[in-house]
This record gives C-alpha cells, structure tokens and sequence, in this order.
C-alpha cells in the first residue's frame, strides 16, 4: 500500500502568480507572514506579490535565510509568525524559503517543537499547522509539493530532516517567469537538483509503481527540455518546472536518496550551493549503484546509444555538466580530501541512512567521496 502525497492545489504556467489573491481570500487570511530571502527581496520580486495583493490583506516580510537555512532562521521566522498573529505563510524562493516556512508553520501551531531540533524524523504533530503557499522561484526543489524539510543544525553538525505530510504546502503557485531573474548558473543547478531527486526516486528502495509514474515523467520532462529551457525558452521552461514538480510528489513517496545525503554531509561542512553539490556528486553516485532501472532511465531521456546503460547515463550526465560549465568536481566546490572521513560521519548521521531506507555503509561513502573529489 501507498498513500499519494499532494497539494489541495497547484496553478502552473506563466503569469498564474496573478492567482495569489484569490488563493489568499479562499483561505480567509487575515494577515501573512511572507518568508523569502533578501535577494529576492532586492531584485523587487516579493513586490510583485505585495503589489498583487494590493493592501487586501496584511502582511509581514521575512526575508533573513541562509542558502542552507539553520535553525536560527527558523526560530527568527516563527517569532516574527507568532508575534504578528498571522494565519497563513507564502513561502516565496527556493527550498530554503519554503523549507524554513513549513517548520514555523508547525511550530505556530504546535509549541512542543520551539526548540526545532524535535522536528528531527517522522512527525505527527497533534495540532494542524497554519496553511502554507509556496512560490517556487527556483526550478529543483520540488519542495512545494513535497512532505519533508532539511534543516542545518549547526551546533551538532547534522542535518534536521523532518518528514510530515500535514506540511505539505496547501497551495502551490509554480510561475516560469520568477525564472527570469536567476542567473543561468543557478538555474542549470537547480535544474540538476531535480533531476537529481527523479533519479534518486526511481532508484530508491521504497520506490513503487505511483513513484515510479512520477520519477520516469520527471526525467523525461527535465532533461529533454533543459537545453531549451535555458535558452530561455518559455515552453521548455514550463515544461522543466512540471518536471520538477513532479520529482517532489515521487520523492515524497519514495524518499531521497544518496545524492542529497552526501550533499547535506557538504553543506554542512563547507556550506556549498545546494544544487551545485547535488550536480557534482551525481554522476559518481549513479556510477556506484547497480540497477537494472538503467535502460528504462536512458529511454525516456531519448538516448539511443548501445553498451551498458548505466555507462551511458553516468557519461551523459558528465557531458551535459560539462557544456554548461558546471563542475562534477568536488574539489572545485572547495572540498578537501582530508575531510572525507568526517563528510563520510555526516552522511551516516542522516536519518534516511540510519532508518535503512538508503543502505550504504561508510566505505562506500568513502569510494564515492575519493572519485568525485
């Protein structure tokens, strides 16, 4: 048995951000905390939200969060919700923005986990947290639709990993045109981001046949339409952006896999861009996995190449980084190799590694870590 994973509703296509208004009055908002973060803020796009808004509803603006958000931006965010008295939160940005929104949403609600660090494994709060809409502005989170949250907790050097499906986003508003401000690196790795979690869901353990639907559609979406779609086509975009979304409904079905684990050890101990870790480590990690999934991946990516499958998708994923100036080199995202045995602790401290969902142990982290060093 599986339980599907969504949303109430999701709006997906240029200008459906204009949708924002009437999602804000379905829900009878009386006043919004808007989490975000300060560049985003800068370069005017949270205005587009307060304009279309347009003083209907009050809100508040937070917009102080690190790219791997801590469990001080957490704290910060809910005190700001608790003290305003607001009854729903848009997350607008990447994962960080939507991920920090889902935890306050849980602590508003649910004060038993003020400290954040109790959020930490599968959790049943008793109390329903306040409604979530979540603006992707990034297309590799997948975070709008997914049931989970990453959180730096920087004191232990671990990751919290909470996994909850009371906090999936309420509502989901996926606009191609936030794109439009990222720099086209960004967007490259955050596109590889959502690769990254359709490939991991497909060869997870607990993959099933829904996971599976989602996974393979995910691929195909992505990485057909990646090249066009950073070539600013809007088609290919939007395309891309449902990929992605689709990733986050097959990961929370599946759970993530290695790639993210060891993306996680690298945050925290170097605070890497997420998506660029994700991108590098990826093709070192599908060169370490047997699978027999392999020719089904290839295939709907349109690779028509004869030979061992997963050559072929380790070579291709190698040669799409490199056209795109993107490095599958660890050393080059300022990792050392006299690390490797305490990145190795790390990613065996992930709840998904100590649950069993991944199996690995620490010499194959360590393989791994040495060949994409």
């Amino acid at each position: 048995m599986y339980d599907l994973i969504d949303n109430r509703l999701t709006h997906l296509g240029y200008d459906s951000i204009n949708n924002i208004l009437n999602d804000v009055l379905s829900l009878n908002s009386k006043k919004i905390l808007i989490i975000t973060d300060y560049t985003l803020n800068q370069l005017g796009i949270t205005k587009k939200i307060v304009d279309i808004l347009d003083k209907k509803v009050e809100y508040v603006i937070f917009d102080d969060i690190k790219t791997n958000p801590n469990i001080k931006n957490v704290k910060d965010a809910t005190y700001i919700a608790l003290e305003n008295k607001v009854d729903l939160i848009i997350a607008l940005g990447g994962g960080s923005a939507i991920d920090v929104a889902k935890c306050a949403s849980i602590i508003v609600t649910n004060e038993e986990y003020k400290n954040v660090i109790s959020l930490d494994g599968s959790i049943n709060p008793k109390n329903n947290p306040i409604p979530v809409i979540a603006i992707p502005t990034t297309c590799g989170t997948g975070g709008e639709v997914s049931n989970f949250f990453v959180i730096s907790d920087d004191e232990n050097q671990k990751k919290i990993v909470g996994v909850c499906d009371k906090i999936v986003p309420f509502i989901s508003i996926i606009d191609p045109s936030l794109a439009a401000t990222l720099p086209k690196n960004i967007l490259i790795s955050t596109m590889f981001d959502g690769l990254s979690y359709a490939l991991e869901s497909y060869l997870s353990t607990k993959s099933c046949p829904l996971s599976d639907m989602y996974a393979l559609n995910s691929i195909s979406l992505i990485y057909k339409n990646m090249d066009n779609a950073i070539n600013e086509d809007k088609d290919a975009l939007e395309k891309v952006y449902l990929g992605v979304h689709l990733a986050g409904i097959g990961v929370s079905l599946s759970g993530f896999g290695l790639v993210h684990i060891l993306s996680q050890s690298l945050e925290m101990k170097y605070d890497t861009f997420h998506g660029l870790s994700n991108a590098a480590l990826l093709p070192h990690v599908i060169n370490r996995i047997e699978s027999k999934k392999y020719k089904d991946v290839i295939s709907v990516m349109g690779i028509n190449k004869e030979g061992n499958t997963k050559e072929i998708l380790v070579n291709e994923i190698k040669e799409k980084l490199s056209k795109y100036s993107i490095s599958s080199k660890l050393s080059e995202l300022g990792a050392n190799r006299e690390d490797i045995q305490e990145l190795a602790d790390l990613a065996l401290n992930c709840l998904y590694v100590k649950n069993g969902l991944v199996k690995v142990n620490k010499d194959d982290i360590i393989n791994i870590l040495y060949e994409a060093m």
